[in-house]
């Protein structure tokens, strides 16, 4: 019982400490940097390396969290967060079902399209019969290819250090051919 709530308490925790990192990396680097989503960074290196449905959950609270500091309507990036993940742990484990550095960047495009897909969806329906929000999609679609690229790069990134440390471990120290 004990060591369940000390490792409860651990997971929100680091919750908490990515989302602070989030929230930060967005505030303090400049431009094209600042549109990394850390959230989708941890969350597919979680499910690649742990390969357990537990992300969608942690996704779930790392976004409850970031909804409360959000200026959208609350409940959009929580339900588009969550409907990607599913989606993408779906295809992690049916079609994506190794561990390569192919699948980790496909799986981040694939998650961010998704995300920023149901989350403009919901906004163009939340400002059709409750709101009018000015949507820019031109400035939108830029800032989008921003994340999808940053994500993406800083995911392939952190995924690909230990795959080369492992990968030229096992290399011979010469060819046999030479």
């Amino acid at each position: 019982m004990i060591k369940r709530m000390i490792k409860l308490s651990l997971m929100a925790g680091l919750l908490l400490l990515i989302v602070i990192m989030h929230l930060g990396m967005a505030y303090m680097l400049p431009y094209p940097w600042n549109s990394i989503n850390i959230l989708f960074v941890c969350s597919i290196l979680f499910l690649v390396f742990k390969e357990s449905g537990l992300v969608i959950w942690l996704t779930c609270a790392m976004h409850f969290f970031i909804e409360l500091y959000s200026v959208q309507p609350f409940g959009i990036a929580l339900v588009a967060s969550t409907f990607s993940l599913l989606f993408t742990y779906w295809l992690y484990q049916h079609i994506f079902t190794n561990h390569s550095w192919y699948a980790v960047i496909a799986l981040s495009i694939i998650s961010l399209i998704l995300y920023r897909g149901i989350s403009l969806i919901l906004l163009f329906i939340f400002s059709m019969f409750i709101h009018t929000i000015d949507l820019q999609l031109s400035s939108l679609m830029i800032q989008y290819a921003w994340e999808i690229l940053s994500t993406t790069l800083v995911a392939s990134i952190i995924y690909g250090i230990p795959y080369i440390l492992v990968f030229k471990k096992k290399q011979p120290k010469r060819a046999l051919f030479i």
